[in-house]
């Protein structure tokens, strides 16, 4: 390894762990990490780590505002204003979103146990809303509370789109058939623009929004990747993939195995689900669209996550 590159990357991590990853690493963490590797693959490892977005407890909590203030009540209070002839009146615009957001239910992606779960009552207590307003998405099936105008999913993350478009469906569908005049919401903190060009393309919800949309130029190894773009350390974008697909297939394919499936299909997940290619965390927790080599944190390989992912109980 070129000790010159390595010093470089240990202090830009040292750097970024002090400033905007809240101390969430450091030296001796990264080293365990890269013990997972290679000697010879650890230089393109400690690269690839300084280019990690992570979004801290901050950052989030001024994205929950915004995915509150910006998308949820600007677009109800500027729909009342374009039916009532442009309204400016402050008490009357008040009192229907107040009355708007009685009737409005706040519901996560995932079970109560992940992460998405978590984010809404951080989501909750920032915004100042009433407890009673939310609802796990279970819920909605023997839901039947009849004046509800909006339905609000908020996620962390809309990767490929396809999570939450399968496995709302049944909860849509109800939602349609139960409360039809009824409008459905979608909000991420952060969104793959294919995944959310998928989710439009699908007419599932009335309003989709994402607070940071993502390009191609963040997947790691697209050609487009801008990891690689100013690389004047001469990494080599092919070796590296092929360094994260090789260990990220053997995890992915631990994960599928343990949830009864056949390890075949672990190979489109081995750089992220569904091929996502990210390289982002959260204060909160890792999303599985980042590459498998940074957050796998299951107990049926031994491995050592340098930013690890909260465990599903399967």
């Amino acid at each position: 390894m070129a000790e010159e590159n390595i010093d470089k990357y240990y202090y830009k991590l040292k750097i970024f762990s002090e400033t905007v990853w809240e101390h969430k690493i450091s030296k001796n963490k990264i080293d365990i990490w890269l013990s997972n590797f290679k000697e010879e693959e650890r230089e393109n490892l400690l690269f690839l780590l300084t280019q990690f977005i992570y979004f801290s407890k901050l950052q989030i909590d001024n994205m929950l505002i915004s995915i509150y203030r910006d998308f949820y009540k600007y677009v109800i209070v500027e729909n009342y204003r374009l039916s009532n002839n442009n309204t400016t009146d402050i008490v009357s615009i008040k009192n229907h979103f107040k009355e708007s957001e009685r009737k409005s239910r706040f519901i996560p992606i995932g079970n109560p146990s992940e992460s998405s779960s978590s984010l809404l009552g951080e989501f909750r207590k920032i915004n100042n809303i009433r407890k009673d307003l939310f609802i796990e998405r279970s819920e909605l099936l023997n839901f039947t509370l009849g004046d509800i105008e909006h339905f609000i999913f908020i996620d962390d993350i809309c990767g490929s789109g396809h999570q939450a478009y399968h496995e709302n469906q049944a909860y849509i569908s109800h939602i349609r058939t139960k409360f039809p005049n009824s409008k459905i919401h979608y909000y991420s903190l952060v969104g793959l623009e294919e995944g959310l060009e998928f989710l439009n393309g699908n007419n599932q919800y009335d309003f989709l929004e994402s607070v940071l949309r993502l390009d191609k130029t963040y997947k790691c190894f697209s050609s487009e990747s801008r990891i690689f773009k100013n690389n004047e350390d001469n990494i080599k974008q092919d070796d590296l993939k092929q360094i994260c697909e090789s260990y990220g297939l053997q995890l992915y394919e631990s994960i599928v195995i343990r949830q009864g499936g056949n390890p075949y299909y672990a190979a489109p997940h081995k750089l992220g689900y569904n091929d996502s290619q990210l390289l982002i965390g959260f204060h909160h927790n890792t999303p599985d669209n980042t590459l498998p080599i940074i957050w796998y944190n299951e107990d049926m390989i031994t491995w050592n996550p340098i930013f690890p992912r909260a465990n599903k109980v399967y």
